[in-house]
């Protein structure tokens, strides 16, 4: 019965009872009251259940894949192609990415590489250029051989093109590797036949240094609604092309009219400031430019803002809840330092896209390019949260990385993570990002029968088991879940039945 109706109903039974005419009438009208007033009905749990297999499915805390190919791309670049080593591959959209987990001479870390390959393969590729001085590159690059597994984690992101916010007419402005998610999207375009224009940028350093040249300019060649211009910074004598970089001069005189297209980046730190201050003057509002993350400069020392102090520079390290310590240098990322000691902190994007790695500094201080720190959120500035993918030590720091219950002991030097952590930090980095979100009419009202969507998403103070974390991720994994324990107020503790068969049944404790 709409509320309306139990509405109207109330006034006409205090109406009736007035003059009590017809008692029976009288009766069966509070029945009916009483029926409708009990809440929702909780659906079957049957339904539950299979919506829990299917989103498993399609959303896995971790993938293992197997490397079936190692397609060489350029003289620095090389594509990894991998499926699943059970089951299929989960869903994504072109131009996400994954988070590969690796353990290298002890050390266990994830980086984040976009998927080349289109949707809808029985394969994930990921195409890797060498990076200096590099760490995980250099591993995939040398390293690891076909038959090889590894471990990743996703897929995430929100950089891909999506028609009804996008229009018809986008510009791909690319750089080195930053062609990678291109990649995926321009294939998804000509496997789909999608009704898109698109022109893609491209620069590089010299014509070796191109990846995917020819089936670029065969793209070309074959589909009317795909342009591309290759841009050399550092041209051979024999080339013929476009030189310079992606500056306004270069955008303006090869895009011509800006009017009613979309630009996406995509490229090292850098090229991104770059084509950032170019699309400005050219005055592109920044509401049709789509970046995708590009982590951290090369040279912290050059940014706008840097103390003066030397990159080489160390102090101390102190992790509050268990004592551990460790030396950090002023020009690396704080979270490398501490993947050195063993000491793991969730990740995804490396970027503060995700804010996976939020952690509390208690004591000390951090310089963050200001590109990251521009929207820094209050309650990070306020209650003293920083990124440790993008924070640089200026002092010695005192920090307090979250905790869980989930995971009991997951920083302690005795816990098995410290042999195998692959599976651990991936169960990790999948509960830093969960949110309770209504989806019955019953909203922000935690009662019983409630069906509400833990979502993959956004997630603001929240407390599971102790294990306190916030997060902003762009695409969305829900998870039917039941409220069995009564409250008014999201503020109150609640219990919450969460999985199904596949995961077991977990019994959280959420509170706000």
């Amino acid at each position: 019965m709409p509320s309306y109706r139990i509405q109207r109903a109330k006034e006409i039974l205090r109406e009736a009872e007035g003059g009590a005419k017809d008692l029976a009438a009288i009766d069966n009208l509070k029945a009916e009251l009483a029926k409708h007033g009990k809440g929702p009905k909780k659906p079957n749990p049957n339904y539950i259940s299979l919506a829990n297999k299917a989103l498993t499915k399609l959303h896995p805390v971790s993938i293992p894949l197997k490397v079936i190919d190692i397609i060489s791309e350029s003289p620095t670049t090389k594509t990894v192609r991998m499926q699943p080593v059970n089951g299929e591959l989960p869903y994504f959209r072109a131009g996400q990415y994954i988070s590969l987990v690796v353990e290298i001479d002890g050390i266990m870390t994830s980086r984040p590489y976009s998927i080349s390959s289109a949707p809808g393969r029985p394969y994930y590729d990921i195409t890797v250029r060498r990076k200096e001085p590099g760490f995980v590159s250099h591993y995939l690059l040398e390293k690891v051989r076909r038959g090889d597994t590894l471990l990743a984690l996703g897929p995430f992101g929100s950089f891909y093109y999506e028609p009804i916010f996008d229009g018809s007419q986008v510009v791909f402005l690319a750089d080195g590797s930053g062609i990678t998610p291109f990649m995926s999207i321009i294939r998804n375009t000509i496997q789909e036949r999608l009704p898109v224009n698109i022109h893609l940028l491209y620069g590089s350093r010299n014509s070796a240094d191109i990846i995917f040249g020819e089936e670029l300019k065969k793209f070309a060649a074959e589909h009317k609604n795909i342009k591309v211009d290759f841009i050399m910074s550092e041209p051979e004598p024999t080339w013929t092309g476009y030189c310079g970089l992606l500056d306004a001069e270069t955008i303006s005189s090869l895009v011509g009219s800006l009017e009613g297209k979309k630009f996406f980046i995509c490229g090292p730190y850098e090229m991104q400031a770059l084509c950032e201050k170019a699309l400005e003057a050219l005055g592109v509002p920044s509401r049709l430019v789509k970046k995708e993350a590009c982590g951290t400069p090369n040279n912290i020392t050059s940014e706008p803002g840097w103390p003066g102090i030397s990159p080489d520079t160390e102090f101390n390290v102190v992790e509050d809840r268990t004592g551990l310590k460790t030396m950090a240098k002023a020009g690396e990322p704080l979270i490398a330092a501490l993947e050195r000691a063993g000491i793991i902190i969730p990740s995804i994007c490396r970027s503060r896209e995700c804010t996976a790695c939020r952690t509390r500094l208690l004591c000390g201080k951090v310089f963050v390019p200001p590109s990251k720190a521009t929207h820094q959120r209050w309650a990070d500035r306020n209650w003293h949260y920083i990124h440790p993918c993008v924070s640089y030590p200026l002092q010695d720091l005192q920090i307090r990385i979250s905790r869980s219950d989930l995971v009991p002991g997951w920083l302690s030097q005795e816990h098995p993570m410290r042999g195998s952590p692959k599976e651990t930090l991936a169960a990790v980095a999948k509960f830093f990002l969960y949110k309770l979100v209504p989806i019955t009419d019953n909203v922000g009202t935690f009662r019983p029968g409630a069906l509400f969507s833990l979502d993959l998403e956004l997630l603001v103070n929240l407390t599971i088991s102790n294990f306190s974390f916030v997060s902003i991720v762009p695409d969305t994994i829900s998870r039917p879940i039941f409220v069995n324990q009564y409250s008014d107020k999201i503020t109150h503790q609640i219990a919450i039945d969460c999985g199904g068969s596949n995961p077991p049944p977990r019994r959280l404790k959420f509170s706000c």
